[in-house]
């Protein structure tokens, strides 16, 4: 079974949830409801939004950059153990 249905789910949950968490963060005014609840966000501190949400982005793409460069690590390993074995033999 493979892990990349796993991967998008993973992805596909995460992403907008770490948006969704900047955005509120950056909320100065909720509404209040008549139950006593909170509503919608009616003012943002949009200072403060861009800075959130460019964290957001600048940690998802330092997380892609030291996955990227594991699995090179890791390729490389691959290879590098495979020479030391010798060529690997032709199935006929």
């Amino acid at each position: 079974m493979s892990y990349i249905p796993f991967l998008h789910l993973f992805v596909g949950v995460v992403g907008p949830v770490l948006f969704g968490l900047a955005i509120d963060r950056s909320c100065l005014l909720w509404e209040k409801k008549c139950d006593g609840s909170t509503g919608a966000c009616l003012y943002y501190d949009n200072h403060q939004m861009a800075w959130l949400l460019f964290a957001v982005c600048a940690g998802c793409k330092v997380l892609n950059i030291v996955c990227g460069l594991i699995i090179e690590i890791e390729k490389l390993r691959g290879l590098i153990n495979r020479s030391m074995v010798g060529p690997l033999p032709v199935l006929a």
